[in-house]
């Protein structure tokens, strides 16, 4: 994974590149850090289970949350065959769940999953990407800022093939857990911005929800 390091006041941001999960930044250096972890390779080691992003949001979350370690902790836990395991079965869980309730607001579809982590979910705030981006990403720039909070974001796609990310801010670092992109911005709005945009290189994006997480 490659991390953007900031020396802006504003958090310093992590993310994650296609073939890696988690991570760490501080606002103190400026550095890329690397965190390799091949997604798609240990998946591939309990089944097929590439379009997973519920589930490893929340049990990224659940790092976050429950256990307190540093980034290079939690994704140790993500390579343990046993965390696959578990992913691999509640995604099938997941996915049988989401066929039998379409149209369904993404707080409820989500929330089966994210009680097995022991995690909780808020309503979602829905931001308008098209009518009014600038402001659409501010607002989401603040939102994500807010400090020791959590969030998952669904990025919805006119094909109907949307994503789910997560965040988490503490102190001056906000943590974004985002496995199928690689940016070299290092703000709060500027990298959101990026992976909205990569995700709308084919079909538009129109909305974003946000929908809090607490333990």
């Amino acid at each position: 994974m490659r991390v953007r390091v900031s020396n802006t006041l504003q958090p310093a941001v992590e993310h994650t590149t296609q073939a890696t999960i988690g991570g760490c930044s501080s606002s103190t250096a400026s550095r890329i850090k690397e965190i390799p972890f091949k997604q798609a390779d240990e998946l591939a080691r309990v089944g097929d289970q590439r379009a997973a992003c519920v589930v490893l949001t929340a049990a990224w979350l659940d790092r976050v949350h429950h256990h307190s370690q540093p980034a290079e902790a939690r994704i140790d836990h993500m390579r343990h065959r046993a965390t696959l395991e578990q992913v691999a079965e509640r995604q099938q869980t997941y996915r049988n769940h989401e066929i039998n309730n379409p149209r369904t607001p993404y707080e409820i579809l989500f929330s089966p999953t994210f009680r097995d982590y022991s995690l909780r979910l808020s309503n979602a705030r829905i931001l308008d990407i098209m009518s009014d981006e600038e402001q659409a990403m501010g607002s989401m720039a603040n939102t994500l800022r807010d400090p020791n909070s959590s969030h998952v974001l669904v990025i919805v796609r006119m094909n109907g093939d949307n994503h789910a990310i997560a965040t988490h801010c503490t102190g001056n670092k906000l943590h974004v857990f985002e496995y199928s992109f690689k940016a070299d911005t290092g703000t709060v709005e500027e990298s959101m911005r990026d992976i909205i945009q990569a995700y709308s290189s084919r079909f538009p994006v129109p909305e974003i929800h946000i929908l809090p997480v607490r333990s």
